[in-house]
């Protein structure tokens, strides 16, 4: 009976302070704008699942932005 409320109350717990992919990518991008190194920058990010194609994270998508290096539009495409 003791591992069965032990096992509830775990599982109520984890469920309460878990996050989802959502919830992480939002928290770290806030983390990232707030850094001082990325004060000046734009960030842009769009995050869909592999699977269904849904929409998973949305962040400045419709913002064109130049990229750094001529080897991540490569690597983008490959992907």
């Amino acid at each position: 009976m003791q591992k069965l409320i032990l096992i509830v109350l775990l599982h109520v717990w984890s469920s309460l302070f878990s996050q989802s992919l959502k919830e992480k990518l939002s928290l770290a991008i806030k983390k990232l704008e707030t850094d001082s190194q990325c004060r000046h920058g734009i960030i842009s990010l769009y995050v869909t699942d592999n699977k269904t194609g849904a929409v998973i994270f949305n962040k400045n998508a419709e913002t064109g932005l130049a990229p750094a290096s001529c080897q991540k539009i490569i690597t983008s495409a490959a992907a």
